[in-house]
């Protein structure tokens, strides 16, 4: 059996061509195999409820099913992890106890640290689709708060590639703060910067846009930093650590 996130537009046209129609769909889709309903994001978790459909079976209706993650795309991945779960016979009551219990990922979307009604959080997020999905999440569930998100692109193959999709991905911020490339297994021949991103950001009327080294962000947080904001370091490289030098900044 396989699980499809019906939300993809890439899913969908897959499915129209698989031939074993052995599968079950999920997501926030109404037409899912396990649809998502009623999400509800707090400060420490997320909850919904969860509308199964399967052929020849009577539907399903479970409520109030609590996940320690914030953000929809880990609503889904839980999601999926229930499906799979039913599907291999095990009793709701054990998966709710085991979602509940769950500590989570490393770098998805992870709290670090609150200081003075600011929250800072860390997200592996390092393509645009993934920018954009942590980015609606956060805007999705505090519409009232400002968001300022550090990023670091990761590989100059892929900022060259997807410069313009970073740019709109990160547009949801009211605040965006880049940093050099992390090149990890690529060299830096000099011709890709993130200031490609910068300017595509600045092309789309975006008005608080930055480009700064790692060890000036501190100072830059510091001077823009306000009441109820949500701060997220964005990266598949090791932007994460400029949390510890912004808390010892600010503190």
């Amino acid at each position: 059996k396989s699980f499809i996130c019906l939300d993809d537009k890439n899913n969908k046209n897959l499915i129209k061509i698989i031939k074993k129609k052995n599968f079950y769909t999920y997501g926030e889709d109404p037409k899912s195999n396990f649809s998502i309903k009623n999400i509800n994001q707090y400060k420490e978790f997320s909850k919904f409820d969860l509308l199964i459909k399967l052929p020849n079976k009577k539907n399903r209706f479970l409520k109030n099913i609590i996940v320690p993650l914030l953000g929809n795309h880990n609503i889904k991945n839980a999601v999926a992890a229930i499906a799979v779960s039913l599907t291999v016979g095990i009793s709701i009551f054990d998966i709710k106890k085991g979602l509940k219990n769950f500590k989570g990922v490393e770098r998805r979307f992870n709290k670090i640290f609150s200081f003075n009604n600011v929250d800072f959080f860390d997200d592996y997020a390092h393509h645009p689709t993934e920018v954009k999905a942590t980015i609606d999440s956060i805007k999705t569930g505090w519409p009232k708060r400002r968001l300022i998100t550090i990023f670091q692109p990761h590989l100059f193959s892929r900022t060259k590639q997807f410069f313009k999709e970073f740019a709109q991905s990160l547009e949801l911020s009211d605040i965006v703060i880049l940093t050099s490339i992390y090149g990890a297994r690529e060299r830096n021949n000099k011709e890709i910067s993130s200031k490609i991103i910068l300017n595509e950001l600045k092309n789309n009327k975006h008005k608080n846009s930055y480009l700064i080294s790692r060890t000036d962000i501190p100072g830059q947080i510091n001077k823009l930093i306000k009441r109820n904001d949500i701060i997220i370091t964005m990266g598949a490289g090791d932007i994460y650590k400029t949390l510890d030098n912004i808390y010892n900044f600010i503190k």
